[in-house]
């Protein structure tokens, strides 16, 4: 599927190419055309707003020989008639102001499509600047490519005796609607994985969009003949954190560009695991929960509290918790204990938690399930007056 969505994406991308240059010369055209008709209904307006300001000021000067060619096309003399004639005047201004921003932004997106790579790509940089690449790949080994080792404590075990259920018997699907909302969300010529194929074939080839849903849906239930290994790969690029001097392995950021279809798989997984669980989650639990403003909601508790505290004189104390690399070093061994504690057949992830994966907000929310219990049962929260 994917070599066949490659091909016809390549070909398309061919004929596009041999075509483009004639459109986009006409495209220039219009733009040029529509700025021509922009520019002389700016100066009707002008000299409109002229003639009546003059007219306000009730000034014996004549009016200026501009209005009265204006005057003479349109028939528009008296007050009334010059102010509804300015008004229609704005309003196809305000149309030709929309036009040329849409026809600039569809020369500017062929432009960049033709240019090939991202223009930050191109961007000059300093070649002096070494990467210590293998420092870097042995910097990562200890965080993501060593298992951590995890074994549940007393409390861990108390949680899952008071939140375990039996496993999760209903079907879980995805419907029509949310295969649309996953489709919408994939950024057309975002940087490709592997598999060099960009999400804007995927979104507008409908058999291959209609082969990728059956896939997906077999992949759940047949994970391990459905999904090769290639699929889980993705292609990284390190990039400088802007750190003056010297690099260290810790100074690139790895950016880790994943297959499109790969997201839509881990997309759909996160809708069905979150249908499972929604119910579920701990009430503290805000951040990166599905239709929960999280910093509206944590704005919010936070003003309602201060207040209530200055108003009653009490005193307050707050503690931040900044967990390091907090995605790169959850351990895998940890999301499959605690998903098999709330009733989840064994979930298999080989490529580890990504930023940027559809699923990994959903995996590390699970995954600090039972330090939101902790706190709920061991620490006093805040009382308001009400």
């Amino acid at each position: 599927l994917n070599a066949a969505v490659y091909a016809v994406g390549k070909a398309i991308t061919s004929v596009i190419n041999d075509s483009g240059a004639e459109k986009t010369g006409y495209k220039h055209q219009q733009i040029r055309e529509a700025k021509g008709q922009r520019d002389t209904l700016l100066s009707f307006i002008s000299t409109l707003a002229n003639e009546l300001a003059r007219r306000e000021r009730t000034e014996r000067n004549p009016p200026s020989e501009a209005y009265l060619k204006i005057a003479e096309l349109s028939g528009a003399r008296k007050t009334g008639e010059v102010l509804r004639l300015l008004r229609k005047l704005k309003d196809e201004l305000h149309i030709s102001n929309q036009e040329i921003q849409k026809n600039e932004d569809a020369a500017r997106r062929y432009k960049e499509r033709k240019r090939g790579y991202p223009a930050v790509a191109r961007e000059p940089r300093d070649m002096n600047i070494e990467t210590p690449v293998e420092e870097i790949r042995e910097y990562w080994r200890g965080i993501v490519g060593t298992p951590q080792s995890f074994t549940p404590t007393s409390q861990l075990i108390d949680w899952a005796r008071r939140e375990g259920r039996a496993p999760y018997k209903n079907k879980v699907s995805v419907t029509e609607e949310e295969w649309k909302s996953i489709f919408s969300k994939i950024r057309p010529w975002k940087a490709t994985g592997p598999d060099g194929i960009q999400g804007y074939w995927w979104k507008h080839l409908p058999e291959a969009k209609l082969k990728l849903k059956k896939w997906c849906e077999l992949a759940t239930r047949n994970p391990g003949e459905a999904v090769p290994n290639w699929l889980c790969r993705g292609k990284v690029v390190l990039i400088p954190k802007g750190k003056a001097g010297p690099k260290g392995p810790g100074d690139f950021r790895p950016i880790a560009c994943l297959n499109t279809c790969y997201k839509v798989l881990t997309a759909m997984m996160a809708r069905k695991i979150h249908q499972c669980i929604e119910s579920r989650f701990p009430t503290e639990q805000v951040a990166m929960r599905k239709g929960v403003w999280g910093c509206t909601h944590a704005h919010i508790l936070d003003q309602t509290i201060c207040k209530d505290a200055r108003w009653r004189n009490k005193e307050l104390h707050m503690l931040w918790v900044d967990m390091t690399k907090a995605f790169d070093s959850v351990s895998h061994k940890a999301i499959k204990w605690i998903l098999t504690k709330l009733g989840s057949t064994p979930l298999q992830i080989k490529n580890g938690i990504m930023q940027g994966d559809t699923l990994s907000p959903l995996l590390f929310c699970i995954a600090i399930m039972p330090i939101s219990d902790w706190i709920r049962t061991h620490i006093t929260p805040y009382q308001t007056a009400t």
